[in-house]
This record gives C-alpha cells, structure tokens and sequence, in this order.
C-alpha cells in the first residue's frame, strides 16, 4: 500500500486550502453564490461515479477535503449533503442526486434523541444540525434515509460560534428515501467515520497551528513564550497528536477505497484517535493563549466548540468501536 500523496492530490489539497483560508467566516449564513462554489469545486458529488453526476474520485480525496474543511472551519452542512447525494444516489434517485452535486440542495443532519427524549411521543420534532436545510439524514442502526422538512416547523438555536446552527424540526416520513442493504449502510458508516477522522484531524491541526505562532510572537521576561519548556513540550506533544490523527485518517481512507475488510473498524478508531487530537489540542492551544483563547475576538474558542459538535453530533465513535468489536467477539465464538 502506497501512502504518498500523488502531484494530483497535492494539488488538490494546495488548491483547496487556498479557496478555504479566502473564504473564512464566522457565519452560518452561507449565500446560494458560495454554495454553488463548493458544488462547482466538486465537493459533494467526488466520490459518486460519472454515470451518477459525480468525478469518479477515491475515499482518500474526499478525505483530504474534509481536513481542509476542518482546518478552516467552513460554516454549512458539507458533510451531510456529500452523504445525501451518496444516499440518493443509491436509492436511485437521480434528480435527487443531481440537486445535491450541483448545488441546488442542501442537507442537514438530524441528531438522535437521547435517552430521555426517546419516549416522548407529544413532540416529533427532531434535534437537527443545520434546521434551515430543506433535507436531512437521519440515520439507524439498520437504515440510512433522506427526509425533507416541514418548512413551518423549524425553531432554530445559534451557538456561541455562529457558523454553527442547531435546531428542531419536523420531518415528513412521506418524502423519505431510505437505504436499507446492509453492505450499503456499513459502507456509509464507515464512509462517516473516515471523514470526521479527517475532519476532526483538520480541527487538531489548526489549533496546532494557532497555538505554535502566538508561542512564538508573545513576549515575556524578553523571550518568546516558546523558548520555556512548558509551552515547547505542549507544542511538541499536540504536533504528535495532530500528526497521529491524520496518519489514522488517511490509513481508514486507504482501506476504505480498497474495499478492505478492516476498513469500518479502522475508520472508528481513527475517528476515535481524532477526537482525542482535536480535543487536547484545542485545550492545548487555549491554554497557551492565556485569556484571550477564550474571547470573541479569538478563534480558540471556535476550535473547541465545532470539536463538540461535531463529535456530538454524528457518531460516537468509543460507543460504535466497543459495539463493533463484541458482535466481531461474539462471531467468533459461533464460528
């Protein structure tokens, strides 16, 4: 297995990280005109093959623009409508498919109850990431749907980073188009985890980034702040953990094209090694800011709140890996 990045990929990590760091935001209003930017730079159709509308290109791709996205903080459900148009895709559904690949459609991400919302049946509204999104995923244990929304049900909560946007919704269960072939479901499973490893892996990179320029700007005692040990030790340990997450992201992503059979238990543990990355390296990054990591006027905060979301919002990854590996166990046994 070759992990080198090909002169193709290189350039599309150059290309799209130059588009990234032009359009940074700290809104989650993203007009039509930028939508339909992301669509013409391919994003939401990449993987999806040519006769589908898509490029035809590989896991490993994909992945490299989630880090990007990741990295820059891009508002917007990007992730959930590249899934969409995979589901749709699937389900056959080409005009669906086509919307979503050209910009035309978003799709947002509906979270799971938790356990004590489960039993309420007096509200069907769902918790949703992105409510002002006309579809969204859900997912179960057994299925992956799209599912548009009642427009006139949306009550919509911002975060303290305002290019993320939470809410609740009523969702139409007669416009679903629902996945339910087992190989298909645990492919987009893994396909998930791979790219919130990715993604998360971003995130630990930027605040890695971050952390490392203020240590060597500030000032103090006529020395800057990374010339004492405390800070280079923790810059050194979060430029491992950084360089720990992705190395386990491009890994899943690999085997994940390969169509390997370890790819979905890789892409949980990759997913959970970034989680861990992005996290202490968001810490690590506010703590070597001092004061300031924690204003408005400061990025540091952003990094740690879309860590959250983002690792609350989709799959849990320790609770996925432990599942996978006592039904793998219990396989065993039977065989």
């Amino acid at each position: 297995m070759d992990l080198t990045l090909s002169e193709q990929q290189r350039d599309l990590v150059a290309a799209t990280r130059g588009y990234a760091d032009k359009n940074r935001t700290t809104s989650s209003d993203v007009p039509e005109s930028r939508w339909r930017e992301f669509a013409e730079l391919g994003w939401f159709g990449l993987t999806l093959p040519e006769r589908a509308g898509g490029l035809g290109a590989t896991a490993l791709d994909e992945s490299l623009i989630c880090r990007e996205i990741g990295r820059a903080l891009l508002p917007g459900p990007l992730l959930p409508t590249m899934l969409a148009a995979r589901i749709a895709a699937e389900a056959g559904r080409a005009d669906l498919t086509a919307d979503f690949v050209e910009g035309r459609r978003r799709a947002g991400w509906a979270l799971p109850d938790p356990p004590s919302e489960s039993t309420r049946a007096a509200d069907a509204r769902r918790r949703v990431l992105e409510p002002r999104a006309p579809w969204f995923v859900v997912t179960e244990t057994d299925r992956w749907s799209l599912i548009e929304a009642d427009a006139g049900s949306v009550t919509e909560h911002r975060c303290l980073d305002e290019s993320v946007s939470l809410g609740r919704l009523t969702l139409d269960p007669e416009t679903a188009v629902t996945i339910t072939a087992p190989e298909t479901v645990r492919s987009l499973r893994t396909a998930l985890s791979t790219r919130l490893a990715a993604i998360l892996a971003g995130i630990a990179e930027a605040a890695l980034e971050a952390a490392t320029d203020h240590a060597k700007t500030r000032m103090q005692f006529g020395h800057p702040i990374g010339a004492f040990q405390a800070i280079k030790h923790r810059c050194a340990d979060m430029a491992i953990a950084a360089e720990s997450a992705w190395a386990c992201a491009h890994f899943a992503a690999m085997l994940e094209q390969e169509d390997d059979r370890g790819a979905h238990r890789t892409a949980l543990e990759a997913q959970s090694v970034a989680e861990r990355a992005a996290f202490g390296n968001c810490r690590g990054n506010i703590q070597i800011h001092g004061a300031i990591g924690t204003t408005f006027e400061h990025s540091a905060h952003r990094l740690l709140e879309r860590t959250h979301v983002t690792t609350r919002s989709y799959l849990s990854a320790p609770t996925e890996l432990v599942a996978h590996l006592r039904a793998h166990e219990r396989g065993g046994a039977r065989g």
